[in-house]
């Protein structure tokens, strides 16, 4: 009946990543098959544990407050949330946890690699002028791409708004599609009146398919041998 547990936590993740990748949104309803066989069969198999069940639902829970802040999708929370109801039990971390961290994993290492490409045009990030915000924020969390590129590319996202003396510039984008679609009609329409070009290079991020990373991160966190993992740790510790 475990098997069935994973399968089904499996399939969810993989047709939810599958709209991810599509639409950058996963319909609630997606979610419910899968959650719905974990509890069940986990209440038939008595697997919940009070103490242990909240510590799995706390990567669920921090994500929601991430969430709340309009950092992330509501697709994060309801991903951990599936997985913390599918493996309420747990030998030293919670699957939960572990699939957040292998997740983040992916996200980490492109920054890592922005960080490279950026290096290449530090002189021309200097040169920018931030009117609010700073320019570090281009430097660690996007990557220059020109404006054809930014408009032709439906998941990627300005980090610098067009304002009258130059750019506000930020870390992210925001969960808003219509404040969004709204920075990237203003560069066209600085484009037809001639004040910039669709080569002017602009800093930018792709929103990513997080879901995909939740899908990875799970199958790597079921594989995970924790025990051995702590075995060797204490080797190293001595």
């Amino acid at each position: 009946m475990e098997v069935s547990v994973f399968l089904s936590v499996l399939l969810t993740l993989a047709c939810a990543s599958y709209l991810d990748l599509k639409d950058r949104e996963v319909p609630e309803y997606v979610w419910i098959p899968g959650s719905l066989i974990s509890v069940t069969v986990n209440l038939y198999l008595r697997a919940y544990s009070p103490i242990k069940a909240l510590i799995s639902l706390i990567p669920a829970l921090a994500v929601l407050a991430l969430a709340f802040l309009d950092l992330i999708g509501g697709a994060d929370f309801f991903a951990l949330l599936l997985v913390s109801l599918a493996h309420p039990n747990f030998l030293y971390l919670p699957i939960s946890l572990l699939t957040l961290f292998y997740s983040l994993l992916i996200p980490v290492g492109v920054l890592i690699w922005y960080v490279i490409i950026n290096l290449r045009h530090y002189s021309e990030l200097r040169n920018l002028r931030c009117v609010n915000g700073s320019r570090y924020y281009l430097f660690f969390f996007g990557k220059p791409v020109t404006v054809n590129e930014l408009l032709r590319k439906k998941f990627l996202y300005p980090l610098m708004i067009p304002e009258r003396n130059g750019f506000r510039c930020r870390a992210s984008f925001t969960m808003d599609d219509d404040f969004e679609a709204n920075i990237k009609k203003t560069f066209e329409d600085l484009m037809s009146e001639g004040k910039i070009t669709d080569e002017l290079k602009v800093w930018a991020t792709p929103g990513f398919p997080h879901v995909v990373f939740y899908l990875v991160g799970y199958v790597i966190a079921i594989l995970t041998p924790q025990q051995a993992l702590l075995n060797l740790l204490l080797e190293v510790i001595r």
